[in-house]
């Protein structure tokens, strides 16, 4: 009777077990799957990779938005191909090579042209390390067309590109010597790879590369990503992970991929890690293991990535409690910039501290890392140093700027807000009313209406400008410019939950952007005034310029957030398109 019990309690848990493994085998076969990753090596200590091609519509999108650019590139390759054809002092091989590209190129700078030389704007792609050594496989349209493309040129420029060949397979190896490094290229039946490794061990790394041998381990790629993705909350349209310890291994050990190829070539560039060395640097490591990315928004106006630095939770806790409670910048379309820094100065030194003092009393034993020693050692008596007390109550920085004038970037051509957190706000008062003149006689009070500041007051008196003060019971705030003020106390009291964030910024690309174009004519004016700039030259600048303008008006805004949360310290950067 017992027997019975037990077989049919092993029958029923046996039934449940296939019956949930067959459910997650369901689920892993019907997840999106990338057929470059089948290349992977499991030692490889980092990798990028879509798992779903971007969407046609997004691609659609993005080539629209660019056309202005591709046409003026084009124009570019056409002045380009003209130069070329009338310069009889180049090299001529080179110049017929560059002849031929133009030929093939022109007409073919859009989604068209572009996929009738074999590319494809909507494939897998994977980024991976051979040891450290980079790879990079593209998925093509058509391999054949590609190699016709490579054909036409090699044609009309006279002269045929050096083949190598593995087999059945052929591929182009770029270097200068036999013993250093090389990039190595193969067109295989469905993508394009594309790596870098040492030329003296291409008889181990190339079976790898081309295909002709399993890459080295047991490694399930697709599905790695694709846990990730699900773990992090990524789309499947790129993500990735960096593994340190991984990374750290290829240099430190010298029986890895890595130190084997650099040795054979030559370039013995690791300086010899004992075992107190790996020991030591390990110990770092584990603090912060792993660095993942990933897409997290992905459409036909805008681009999310998140950036992840894993880390030790006694370390993530720690740095999350530096965070303040102030706002992230602001997001609006009517500022210029807009930027909020939100860390609590007292709390910051005193973790600063503790780390210089925890160093110094346990220092590395490492050579390679004597370095930090003395830092710790710096640090410590650097900060053992007395400072006013009102610095320890900074919580944090806002501002917003709304508008200036480039072609004059005065003070009294700015406008905008800049709000200072602080605990207790009448102490720093006070403390400036000691070394200002009539700065009490500044009527400024908590909750109280904004007062201009008189120009007398001023470090710099200047016609035009307009300052006006005020205070909240936990910061102080100015603006510039006279129509700055009636929003003056409404950014001043902003609140918001900043979910960890202490550092983010809002900004306009096109008027950044804007700005540096700005900076570069004043410069390239100079030079012309100089003579330093041939009728040539300033004709490039000149098309340059417009592919600025016209790459300049698709841009919308771009927002940057640094968090800390209890997973470790985040990178999210999202950009718009107009």
């Amino acid at each position: 009777m017992k027997f019975s019990r037990t077989a049919i309690l092993v029958t029923v848990g046996t039934l449940l077990l296939m019956a949930c493994k067959s459910k997650e085998e369901s689920a892993l076969e019907a997840a999106p799957q990338n057929p470059l990753l089948s290349y992977v090596s499991a030692d490889t200590p980092y990798l990028f990779a879509n798992l779903e091609p971007t969407p046609s519509e997004v691609v659609d999108a993005y080539l629209g938005r660019f056309k202005p650019t591709f046409d003026l590139v084009q124009t570019m390759l056409d002045d380009l191909h003209v130069e070329i054809r009338s310069d009889g002092s180049s090299d001529m091989n080179h110049a017929a090579l560059m002849v031929a590209i133009m030929n093939e190129l022109d007409g073919k700078l859009n989604r068209a042209g572009l996929e009738s030389l074999g590319l494809s704007l909507e494939s897998h792609k994977a980024l991976y390390g051979m040891g450290a050594f980079p790879v990079m496989r593209l998925a093509l349209k058509d391999a054949d067309a590609l190699r016709a493309a490579i054909a036409r040129v090699e044609a009309e420029a006279g002269f045929t590109f050096t083949a190598r060949q593995a087999g059945e397979i052929s591929y182009w190896r770029l270097a200068e010597g036999d013993e250093q490094g090389g990039v190595y290229i193969a067109i295989l039946p469905d993508h394009l790879a594309i790596g870098l490794f040492p030329s003296a061990l291409e008889n181990e790394f190339l079976p790898e590369f081309l295909g002709q041998a399993d890459p080295v381990g047991t490694f399930d790629a697709n599905g790695a990503l694709a846990t990730l993705n699900r773990e992090k909350g990524f789309l499947d349209y790129g993500s990735g992970y960096l593994d340190f310890h991984k990374l750290a291994a290829e240099f430190m050990l010298p029986d890895s991929r890595t130190n084997r190829g650099l040795s054979a070539s030559g370039h013995a560039l690791t300086p010899g890690f004992n075992e107190v060395c790996v020991t030591e640097i390990n110990g770092l490591i584990d603090e912060v293991p792993r660095m993942v990315l990933g897409t997290m928004e992905l459409s036909v106006d805008a681009i999310g990535i998140q950036y992840q630095f894993e880390m030790a939770s006694g370390l993530a806790s720690q740095l999350a409690h530096l965070v303040s409670d102030v706002p992230t910048a602001e997001e609006s379309p009517d500022n210029m910039l807009a930027m909020s820094l939100a860390v609590q100065t007292g709390r910051l030194r005193e973790f600063l501290l503790e780390k210089a003092m925890e160093r110094v009393s346990q220092p590395f034993a490492c050579e390679q890392l004597q370095t930090a020693n003395e830092m710790a050692n710096q640090a410590l008596a650097q900060m053992n140093q007395p400072m006013p007390p009102f610095i320890g109550n900074i919580n944090g920085l806002r501002l917003k700027l709304q508008d200036i004038d480039f072609t004059n970037p005065a003070p009294e051509n700015a406008r905008g807000i800049v709000v200072l957190e602080v605990e207790k706000p009448q102490m720093l008062v006070g403390s400036a009313q000691m070394f200002i003149p009539g700065l009490e006689n500044l009527n400024l009070e908590p909750g109280g209406e904004p007062v201009e500041v008189p120009q007398e007051l001023m470090t710099l008196s200047i016609d035009g400008m307009h300052i006006s003060a005020a205070m909240s019971k936990d910061a102080l705030a100015l603006s510039m410019g006279k129509d700055q003020q009636a929003g003056l106390m409404g950014f001043l009291e902003q609140d918001g939950e900043n979910e960890g964030t202490f550092f983010s910024v809002s900004y306009d690309m096109a008027a950044q952007m804007q700005f540096q174009d700005h900076m570069q004519a004043q410069a390239s004016s100079a030079a012309a005034a100089n003579g330093e700039v041939n009728p040539e030259t300033q004709q490039v600048m000149d098309l340059m310029q417009e592919m600025a303008d016209a790459y300049r008006d698709t841009l919308g805004r771009a927002r940057v957030e640094f968090r800390f949360t209890p997973a470790g310290f985040e990178i999210y950067n999202q950009m718009t398109f107009k």
